[in-house]
């Protein structure tokens, strides 16, 4: 972005729907947003369900905005504490990615910094790192697991792992995830990775596309232990737009039993999977109508002249869903509002 986080926050504080984000969650936001370097985009995840105020960061890190101010380990926390540790762990695979004679650089595109915003807790947490194993992701050209280029993605998806955990997995844990990864069906790709350390777990989670006809059959053969009914009538259907489905798979020395699944990025308000998503989620009672009518109203494109700068921005809002699934507990949907800056010519 042209601005620091915290600038574009301050900058887009007056155009935030107050439907999705209070002022309180504007608050810690802005307290997290202080933690980060320059970034290629910023997100907000709001939760929808109509009794939560619930909004968490989320930063998009690339090593053209970012990488290097995080390679360098400028100290963030006290000493000996859980924040620091993880933003050291974030600084290593940063120097390991800026490192031209590693399997990481120029092919590593993107890092996303999250921040867990709870309402009923103080401070600002260790963010949630989560590394793009794919080099084409951005162009959108994905390589599959019999591709040729599959064995680089391999390559990289467990270097990520290995660092974003701060050293090699437990025996169980990587077991159960190359388990994972041996049985994806034919046509499937391991997208994002992370550790879920920073939430004190040891656990990590992979991010997979693959068929949406396949996904059913693949969680049983995993051994999923949550409703597969439930997935297959609520979280492959709320966003069916596509052929593909792309599953959040969390992993232990079992799977764990919460999945979930995203939806494409919708850049128009224009745009019938927006409505559909959105009224469907209404439908099912897990979204209020005035946050839908929010969420499709919120993108567009224009050219913005950011303050301290001469030259017009184009700035990208954009819409995205995701809803979660937990064994035993409600679904929960999510709504993503997405902030993107690109140089523009027009004046």
């Amino acid at each position: 972005m042209i601005l620091s986080p915290l600038e574009t926050l301050d900058w887009f504080a007056p155009r935030v729907p107050p439907a999705l984000v209070s002022a309180a969650a504007f608050s810690r936001m802005r307290q997290a947003a202080a933690w980060l370097p320059a970034a290629r985009g910023l997100s907000f995840e709001c939760y929808l369900g109509a009794d939560s105020a619930r909004v968490d960061l989320v930063a998009c890190i690339s090593p053209a905005w970012g990488c290097d101010e995080l390679a360098a380990g400028a100290p963030r926390g006290e000493p000996g504490s859980h924040m620091e540790s993880v933003w050291q762990t974030i600084a290593a695979l940063c120097r390991e990615w800026a490192d031209p004679a590693s399997v990481l650089h120029e092919r590593m595109p993107c890092l996303w910094l999250e921040f867990d915003l709870h309402p009923d807790r103080e401070g600002v947490p260790p963010p949630f790192a989560t590394a793009c194993v794919q080099p084409g992701y951005l162009n959108g050209k994905l390589v599959s697991t019999s591709d040729p280029g599959a064995d680089e993605v391999e390559r990289i998806t467990w270097r990520v792992l290995h660092l974003l955990h701060g050293g090699p997995l437990s025996p169980g844990v990587e077991r159960k995830v190359r388990a994972c990864i041996d049985q994806l069906p034919e046509g499937s790709s391991v997208t994002l990775v992370s550790s879920n350390k920073p939430r004190g777990r040891d656990a990590v989670r992979l991010i997979v596309a693959m068929p949406r006809r396949e996904v059913i059959a693949y969680l049983r053969r995993v051994g999923f232990p949550g409703s597969t009914d439930e997935v297959e009538e609520y979280l492959l259907t709320y966003a069916d737009v596509s052929s593909q489905a792309d599953i959040y798979l969390d992993i232990g020395e079992e799977l764990l039993p919460i999945t979930s699944c995203p939806s494409p990025v919708m850049r128009s308000p224009d745009d019938p999977r927006l409505h559909q998503i959105a009224d469907r989620l209404v439908d099912w009672g897990l979204c209020p109508p005035a946050r839908r009518d929010a969420l499709v109203a919120f993108p567009t494109r224009r050219n913005v002249v950011f303050p301290g700068t001469a030259w017009p921005t184009a700035l990208i809002e954009a819409t995205s869903f995701k809803l979660v699934h937990r064994s035993g507990q409600p679904l929960e949907a999510k709504g993503y509002l997405e902030l993107q800056t690109a140089f523009s010519l027009v004046d």
